[in-house]
């Protein structure tokens, strides 16, 4: 009597096997007639400048309240 293992192999679906298959031609397909990406260009570097601005208008706020909400100025 031939030694049986306790837990049988399992296969990998077929339809797996081909979906697998199916994207794997099509990202090799992809690489080698895409589009290339653009090279990226040098940037110059930025030059910064200390200029004092006066603005009469508040900051901007980095989070918005929904309608409905009080805001935070009221609690």
């Amino acid at each position: 009597m031939p030694d049986v293992p306790a837990t049988p192999k399992r296969r990998v679906p077929t339809w797996i096997k081909i979906v697998l298959a199916v994207f794997a031609v099509l990202f090799v397909l992809g690489a080698v007639f895409g589009k290339p990406t653009e090279k990226p260009v040098a940037q110059p570097a930025p030059t910064t400048t200390t200029a004092a601005t006066t603005s009469s208008s508040p900051p901007v706020a980095p989070f918005s309240v929904s309608p409905g909400l009080p805001d935070r100025a009221s609690w």
